[in-house]
């Protein structure tokens, strides 16, 4: 709950929520279904403890009508981190004043998110996430990395395995994730840790990757994490992989990774 402002204790008071609510909005830019799914976390740990829900008032439920409403989506404006882009981040990582852990971590965190399609939930810490990737559920040999999911969102039974070819690129995949885990402090947890070996956060990741874009001469305001999703939905697109392909890739839900992609791309069925 220390996340939440205004709020060090339970039960969160209607107010408080009201306003962390149109923080996630106004600031974060996140979707009503998303500032959603945030409000269920405070809802379960007011009934676990018998208190009275928050998110269930009646303010609550009409600021996320109006922003269900008159949310345009970042989908809509959110640009991808192609293939492309992805080199041009990786050089700045390569060649920008970092430390060493700093330049193998970011390196194979970016091609791990772009390859893998991965969501920041699954790359992050959070006291309310439990998707977080740990360093056994990934697997490393000199032909491929192989991620082995045990839960995502929307995850059901199946926990799917994505494997990461290797290739000649001077930005081979597993080479970058090779180089990291030799510098990666040894035993169990997250995959990525940060020079604090602690679990690297979603504020820390969002904060170096703007910065990166920014070096590159692009706005910030229009890519996120997520833009990595984006990206590598696009890009398999453009090269005519069929839908369940990309599904499959990004562990989108049906078809939903669709709404992603700019009018005009013709998928294969």
């Amino acid at each position: 709950m220390a996340s939440l402002p205004n709020i060090s204790h339970l039960p969160a008071t209607e107010h408080s929520v009201a306003l962390y609510v149109s923080y996630l909005h106004n600031q974060k830019e996140l979707a009503s279904s998303t500032i959603r799914t945030r409000l269920s976390a405070i809802a379960y740990f007011h009934k676990i403890q018998g208190l009275t829900n928050p998110t269930l008032s009646f303010v609550i439920s009409k600021l996320l009508s109006s922003y269900s409403k008159n949310y345009t989506g970042n989908t809509l404006t959110r640009k991808a981190i192609s293939h492309d882009l992805l080199l041009k981040l990786l050089h700045v990582v390569k060649v920008y004043p970092l430390s060493s852990y700093e330049k193998h971590m970011f390196s194979a965190l970016y091609v791990l998110m772009y390859e893998a399609a991965l969501r920041v939930s699954e790359i992050s810490y959070s006291k309310l996430n439990s998707h977080n990737l740990q360093i056994e559920q990934l697997r490393l040999n000199s032909k491929a990395v192989t991620i082995k999911f045990e839960t995502y969102k929307h995850s059901q039974a199946a926990s799917p395995k994505i494997v990461v070819a290797a290739t000649r690129d001077i930005y081979c995949p597993v080479k970058l994730v090779k180089k990291y885990l030799s510098v990666r402090k040894p035993g169990p947890g997250p995959i990525f840790l940060g020079t604090n070996s602690k679990p690297i956060t979603r504020t820390y990741l969002v904060k170096y990757l703007k910065f990166f874009l920014r070096v590159l001469n692009l706005n910030p305001k229009f890519y996120n994490s997520h833009s990595f999703r984006i990206g590598k939905a696009t890009d398999l697109a453009m090269r005519g992989f069929s839908d369940s392909k990309i599904a499959l890739v990004g562990r989108w839900k049906s078809n939903a990774f669709k709404k992603y992609l700019k009018p005009g791309f013709v998928l294969a069925n």
